[in-house]
């Protein structure tokens, strides 16, 4: 089987069974889908492995987690690994707008707010990305077009059409005997995780409940406004006492 080139229009042949090409008269590394051929880029990780590390135990020590999960989560599998994005750059009325898509199943949520030329953008080399994890694409380009028109862009419009495999930082944990797992984007250091053990609202909200009936109960019963300030001060020790003994709990 033979394909024109998307860059220079040479003939390029392809292998059986070998969707990553790369053009033999102008070096345009390319990628196959059942319906196009479009350019196939790779981006370059700006952060190691330890500073990936270094990063996702931040965000466990922050205020979304439970408390201490940087501690008490046990660490397992880590890995590095190319995720494939498309990326379409489509013609509008007040100019060009980039849109990205997964081309791979996923659980995380977030991906299309991950910039794709927040690295060194380049070509793919086989050579040089020999051995390296990149996951092949399984959303293919036809569903990747009608996601684009549920977001308001008409394919006709559509200027450009690449795929993107960007570096993420794969993270397996385990928190109260329940596994979990974190990525982090290898080039905006970003941690990205759809499930985690996160903090329990129900002792936040039930506390604000109670200080809350708390002083509408003594706004009701004292006769004046200074009786009232001197008892809403000496209601308030106590319950700033229970905050805080819950917030250094969660």
């Amino acid at each position: 089987m033979v394909i024109p080139c998307t860059q220079c229009g040479g003939s390029v042949e392809v292998p059986p069974g070998t969707p990553f090409l790369t053009c033999g008269f102008c070096g345009s590394a390319l990628y196959l889908d059942k319906s196009c051929v479009v350019f196939h880029y790779v981006v370059n990780p700006t952060i190691n492995f330890e500073e990936a590390q270094g990063k996702l135990r931040r965000w466990m020590a922050g205020n979304d987690t439970v408390k201490d999960l940087d501690r008490l989560a046990v660490m397992g599998n880590q890995e590095l690994t190319y995720f494939p994005m498309w990326r379409f750059v489509v013609a509008e009325s007040d100019g060009d707008r980039e849109f990205s898509q997964p081309a791979c199943s996923t659980t995380i949520a977030d991906l299309r707010s991950l910039p794709l030329s927040g690295g060194s953008l380049q070509f793919f080399s086989p050579n040089e990305f020999e051995g390296m994890p990149l996951r092949e694409p399984d959303i293919l380009f036809e569903s990747a077009c009608q996601w684009l028109s549920r977001e308001g862009a008409s394919r006709e419009r559509i200027k450009e059409t690449n795929l993107i495999h960007i570096p993420f930082y794969r993270f397996e944990y385990k928190f109260m005997n329940q596994p979990y797992q974190a990525v982090v984007d290898g080039t905006t250091g970003r941690v990205l995780a759809s499930i985690f053990p996160a903090k329990a609202e129900l002792p936040f909200i039930g506390v604000s409940i109670l200080c809350a009936l708390i002083f509408l109960i003594l706004g009701l019963i004292t006769p004046n406004i200074f009786i009232r300030l001197v008892v809403y001060i000496a209601a308030a020790i106590p319950l700033g006492l229970l905050c805080l003994a819950i917030v250094r709990k969660y």
